[in-house]
């Protein structure tokens, strides 16, 4: 399993759902003493270059389950069951309010899953598609939906298969998610487990605990189950059997050949002293992980106020949540010190710090700071901003790097009169 650096995100409450590009999604507490207050807000979390900043109060009185590619999420909320974009904060979709239920999933087509078992797709519109419980069974509850339109979820005390307009019985237990190559993740006799829903005759696989096996919850109010699974089979949940006064903790786990021999506490994998991790609600195709951490000695049932949501990214990922464009560029700025090309260290870097850097001469900085932004820029998708961005860097380190020639204050090494021949093609583009 990756190291993972974790980021705490602003506000008090947690995090339920990440989508690609690290966009979050969850609920804050306004008043932490009363969940059932209507202080209570969705909320959103949208990275940017420089990490994640202060999450987004939506309407009060709800939550958001889970987001999808285009930022379309799927909010719990008392009086309406919609569709709500965080990126245009704005509603996109709105259903009759059906029986109490609320959209619980939602894929990147935009089809939505209800908690009861409606599936909706709000471009065709229409009624939907209601899912009936399995026979001999009295209720059904929806779990996920994915990019095939694949339900999972729970009938009675059974989970659940439905797919091509076909219901199919997995066996007693829960499924909670499913990802596109059709392997579900949820609970089944005292653990979690996971399914290839692929084949014939599906069958529930336990996840082996960390130690032996899945002990019943200190707590007597939850279980260990698995919450969600992304592309790549890595497959998140809560565990049991962790050690006062938490005893549950979230945990990683990777499906199929090569992947751990047992599911991992993630808080082995974050850095020493990082909150405490108790649950993983979500996981996107990235590896980001996004759940509940807790700052206090209580637990969320009765210290509200210490639960606060996190990302916990795979180490060395080049995402905004996780490495700041400020660190890239002094790593940059200290490979060209050294010789490095300007593109990756390669090796340890020294001491570099404010003063190292005023004390350079005003040319040299300006010609470095212009290697940095070209090498930043390569890691734009616009082709034409990133083009327009390079041609100037690449004006102002030539123009840097003549003043410093003409006062023969320093000579190119051979690996920075690579880039600058690069930097000047870009300027002929």
């Amino acid at each position: 399993m990756p190291a993972y650096d974790l980021q705490i995100l602003s506000g008090v409450g947690w995090a339920n759902g990440i989508n690609e590009s690290g966009d979050v999604v969850g609920i804050t507490f306004n008043s932490p003493s009363n969940p059932y207050d209507i202080g209570n807000c969705a909320t959103w979390w949208i990275p940017t270059a420089f990490g994640y900043g202060p999450g987004t109060q939506g309407w009060l009185g709800g939550q958001l389950q889970k987001v999808n590619s285009a930022g379309d999420a799927v909010p719990q909320k008392f009086d309406t069951m919609e569709i709500w974009n965080i990126l245009s904060n704005a509603s996109v979709a709105t259903v009759p309010k059906d029986a109490g239920q609320v959209f619980w999933d939602v894929n990147d087509h935009d089809t939505a899953l209800g908690n009861f078992g409606l599936i909706y797709d709000w471009h065709s519109g229409g009624p939907g598609t209601q899912l009936a419980p399995l026979p001999g069974q009295s209720y059904i509850l929806g779990g996920g939906i994915n990019n095939h339109g694949d339900v999972v979820g729970k009938s009675g005390d059974h989970g659940f298969f439905y797919s091509g307009g076909k219901m199919l019985d997995v066996g007693a237990g829960e499924l909670d998610d499913i990802n596109d190559n059709r392997l579900g993740v949820g609970f089944s006799d005292g653990a979690p487990v996971y399914v290839d829903l692929s084949k014939p005759s599906p069958v529930f696989q336990t996840i082996p605990a960390p130690t032996g096996t899945w002990p019943a919850s200190a707590l007597g109010y939850t279980y260990p189950y698995a919450t969600a699974v992304n592309n790549a089979g890595t497959v998140v949940g809560i565990g049991s059997g962790g050690k006062a006064p938490y005893f549950n903790y979230a945990f990683v786990y990777q499906s199929g050949s090569g992947g751990a021999s047992t599911a991992v506490d993630l808080n082995t994998l974050v850095p020493p002293g990082s909150p405490f991790l108790w649950d993983a609600f979500d996981i996107n195709d990235v590896g980001q992980i996004v759940g509940t951490a807790l700052i206090g000695s209580g637990l969320p049932a009765d210290d509200l106020a210490g639960c606060v949501p996190y990302v916990a990214s795979p180490r060395g990922t080049l995402n905004p949540a996780t490495l700041a464009v400020n660190g890239l560029v002094v790593d940059i700025l200290a490979g060209v010190i050294q010789d490095g090309g300007g593109t990756t260290t390669g090796g340890p870097v020294p001491p570099w710090g404010p003063e190292t850097w005023i004390a350079l001469p005003l040319a040299q900085r300006e010609a470095l700071l212009s290697f940095a932004i070209s090498n930043l820029a390569d890691m734009m998708s616009d082709r034409g901003a990133r083009l327009q961005i390079q041609k100037i860097a690449a004006e102002s380190a030539s123009r840097a790097l003549l003043q410093r020639t003409a006062n023969r204050e320093f000579k190119l090494s051979p690996a920075q009169k690579e880039q600058m021949a690069k930097l000047r093609k870009r300027m002929r583009r």
